[in-house]
C-alpha cells in the first residue's frame, strides 16, 4: 500500500511540474496555477514521510522524492509560522 501512495505521489508532483513548466511557456491562465497547486498539496497529503514514521525503508531516490515533494509546502508553512509568530510576539505592531 506505501508503494501505490509513494507512485501516485510522485505522479501528481511530476504532474504539477508540468502545468508550472506550461504556465512558463503558455499564455497564463489561472486555472492551471490553481491545479498545479492542488497537485503540489495532494502529493504532500499523499506521500508517506519518514517524519511521521509511515516510511521506514532506506532508498536514496525516495529520500530525494521526499525533498522534492515537502520541501515547497514546508516552505510555504514556515513563511505563515514565521509571520504569525512576529505578530504574536508584539515585535511588529499591527
Amino acid at each position: 500500500m506505501i508503494k501505490l501512495r509513494e507512485l501516485i505521489a510522485i505522479i501528481t508532483f511530476l504532474a504539477g511540474i508540468l502545468l508550472l513548466i506550461k504556465l512558463c511557456l503558455h499564455p497564463f491562465v489561472w486555472v492551471t496555477l490553481i491545479v498545479a497547486i492542488i497537485c503540489f498539496v495532494f502529493a504532500y497529503l499523499m506521500w508517506p514521510s519518514k517524519k511521521k514514521g509511515q516510511r521506514e525503508e532506506d532508498n536514496w531516490f525516495l529520500d530525494i522524492m521526499e525533498i522534492m515533494i515537502e520541501l515547497p509546502l514546508e516552505l510555504f508553512l514556515w513563511t505563515f509560522r514565521a509571520a504569525g509568530h512576529l505578530v504574536r510576539k508584539g515585535d511588529i505592531d499591527v
